[in-house]
């Protein structure tokens, strides 16, 4: 157990909701209207309910914009974010713009590191 840290085990959305995934786990794992239904929460609700939170690492495959639509209230306090950028083409300015839409002080600078499959690239929000 790790002091002040807790896990979740939902789906992360735009708001409080029902999703459906097929049946694969992992990166496979994909949106399904005929799979299996998981409870997704908004980060707003999950600030609410717990409290500020001082850190969120974001590789959510694809779903990273839907999720900043249900931080808005949690990123005014600016946490540390670090936030995959690579799933879609577009997600390298477009969540860059919405970070700094959201919150214009955070500094954004973006990594990509290398390693076997050279696809991990992201922005660290402080």
């Amino acid at each position: 157990s790790i002091e002040n840290c807790f896990t979740l085990n939902n789906a992360i959305w735009s708001e409080n909701s029902v999703l459906t995934f097929d049946g694969n786990k992992g990166r496979g794992a994909s949106a399904n209207k005929n799979g299996e239904e998981k409870q997704a929460l908004c980060v707003d609700y999950i600030t609410e309910k717990y409290g500020d939170f001082s850190y969120l690492n974001i590789d959510i495959e694809g779903a990273e914009s839907e999720m900043l639509k249900g931080a808005r209230k949690s990123l005014q306090n600016k946490p540390k974010l670090c936030m995959a950028v690579y799933h879609r083409s577009e997600d390298i300015f477009a969540l860059i713009n919405r970070v700094k839409e959201i919150n214009p002080n955070y500094k954004i600078y973006l990594r990509h590191h290398k390693h076997i499959s050279f696809w991990d690239t992201n922005i660290y929000c402080i």
